[in-house]
């Protein structure tokens, strides 16, 4: 860990008295219990121990994971995988089954190889990619949030790459703040599909809107099932 990081963990303990004694007690994990399953999700930023914590208690999207993990695929990919929950759940109920998990952000990237290894999965991998609909190289803004995203300056350069570059896929997770339209454009079959829409203004950004989603929805000859409607974005079952 670099001096930097120390620092900003240091901060972050004295500023969170919570987060502090977990350090203190040598706390290494939170562990999430959903559909008989145990996950252990470890942390290194403020951040990603508050996460933790409230994926423990059953606080963030508990009923569309537990939907996620009752879709059966020999090939999965989680898009946007920021602590990678919904890759290694999956990974661990299914054992037999192959999971990518795609995150571009090097904290977050390096928070899911942790977490992997925790929870012992021989069966599980993380890119330091960006799925997108071309293959090349952006910026990518880093800090360890979950609303990480293509930037125009001040991020890191991090390979792009379309879905039709890997195997099909049978499952995919797509939550990537706005950019959903450049991932479902790099995809070039139907399969089973848990999206997270975002709001016109995050969808904005990368020239897209709601109407132009769902135009690429009927392409793949999708269709859409509401799972939640959380104001700013909705979570839909999209299926062949």
């Amino acid at each position: 860990m670099s001096m930097r990081n120390v620092l900003g963990k240091m901060r972050d303990a004295l500023q969170n008295p919570a987060y502090l004694g977990s350090i203190l007690s040598g706390k290494k994990y939170w562990e999430v219990a959903v559909d008989g399953l145990k996950i252990k999700l470890s942390f290194s930023t403020l951040l990603h121990y508050q996460i933790a914590r409230e994926e423990s208690e059953g606080k963030i999207e508990r009923d569309i994971l537990e939907y996620w993990l009752k879709i059966k695929a020999d090939v999965v990919y989680d898009i946007g995988g920021y602590n990678g929950i919904y890759g290694i759940a999956y990974a661990k109920k299914y054992p037999n089954s192959r999971v990518i998990i795609f995150e571009p952000d090097l904290i977050n990237y390096n928070q899911i190889l942790q977490n992997i290894k925790l929870n012992d999965l021989a069966n599980c991998t993380v890119e330091k990619v960006a799925v997108s609909d071309t293959e090349g190289t952006i910026l990518f803004s880093q800090g360890g949030r979950s609303k990480e995203r293509i930037v125009e300056k001040g991020g890191s350069p991090v390979p792009t790459f379309p879905l039709s570059y890997y195997p099909k896929a049978e499952l995919v997770k797509i939550d990537v703040e706005g950019a959903e339209g450049k991932v479902l454009r790099g995809l070039m079959y139907p399969t089973n599909i848990i999206i997270e829409l975002h709001s016109p203004q995050y969808l904005a950004q990368y020239g897209d809107t709601q109407e132009s989603i769902w135009k690429r929805v009927k392409e793949l000859n999708l269709t859409p099932v509401l799972l939640s409607d959380r104001n700013t974005e909705q979570h839909y079952f999209l299926h062949p």
